[in-house]
């Protein structure tokens, strides 16, 4: 019986001690960091070789580069993105990669750097605000995945597309401060085939509001730098609430066909898409 009292006490204080430690972690600000689901998108790439296809086309007119635009939460964008990078290595010496993550997201200190500075970002480590603090659903599983693995990949560079202090007077829009942070991009690497992924409201071409404040990218780059990445959006509705049926082909059409504002639009057919793991979601 005494043996028996001391074990639960026992217990009892390592308990006690797991939870006193969790806190001081959080007071020192330690992040805990989320568990890996056991599916990704390594596991469920069934659209591949269909965007593989569609990317082929695109890169052929698309000298320029590509500009991807998605609903953050939805695995079509990321799945196209990685397609689109595999695709371009095939004829290009160099690609890189924008995301729509800001410097500090990144782990960088801004007071370090300028606006205008040209900076590598390596994304691998769930320490990162951006994997840590991110509340838009960007930040998920199975992008992760994919920047993992194109970390590795030497022809492959990951800079960081969003920074707020690019935005810039009078109207200070986001949408113009990421046109100007491709702009110094393009200028840093030259001879490497540019892939972006961001929300796909920045990469349509909406010409009903003037160009002071359009939220739109591609606008702002065309006619102030004179550069026409192909703009296009993967997917605009709702994550669906079923399981996307196989044997349903995604398919390319021109936005001016379709009646949308972008260069391209990528769909199937049904409009099904799938929710991607959001990170903050552990």
């Amino acid at each position: 019986m005494k043996h028996r009292t001391a074990l639960c006490l026992l217990i009892g204080i390592m308990v006690c001690l797991a939870a006193i430690l969790a806190n001081a972690d959080q007071r020192h600000g330690s992040p805990i960091l989320p568990l890996k689901p056991e599916a990704t998108l390594s596991q469920t790439p069934i659209h591949t070789q269909q965007f593989k296809t569609i990317a082929r086309e695109l890169i052929d007119v698309s000298p320029d580069g590509l500009a991807i635009g998605e609903v953050h939460g939805q695995i079509e964008g990321i799945e196209f993105m990685r397609a689109a990078i595999d695709v371009a290595l095939e004829t290009h010496d160099r690609v890189l990669l924008l995301l729509e993550i800001t410097p500090e997201e990144a782990g960088l200190d801004i007071d370090q750097i300028i606006a205008t500075d040209f900076i590598l970002i390596d994304m691998s480590d769930m320490h990162l605000p951006f994997w840590t603090e991110n509340l838009d659903k960007r930040a998920s599983w199975e992008l992760y995945e994919q920047i993992s693995e194109l970390r590795d990949m030497p022809r492959v560079e990951i800079s960081y597309l969003w920074d707020p202090r690019l935005y810039g007077p009078p109207n200070f829009i986001k949408a113009h401060g990421l046109a100007r942070r491709w702009h110094i991009v393009q200028e840093a690497r030259p001879r490497s085939y540019i892939i972006s992924l961001m929300g796909n409201l920045h990469t349509s071409k909406n010409y009903k509001y003037p160009l002071a404040v359009t939220n739109s990218l591609c606008r702002y780059l065309l006619e102030t730098h004179e550069y026409a990445p192909t703009c296009l959006r993967v997917d605009h509705d709702l994550s669906s609430r079923i399981e996307c049926p196989e044997g349903v082909r995604q398919q390319l059409f021109k936005g001016s066909d379709v009646f949308e504002d972008y260069d391209y639009v990528v769909h199937r057919s049904d409009r099904c898409t799938r929710k991607a793991t959001w990170v903050g979601a552990n």
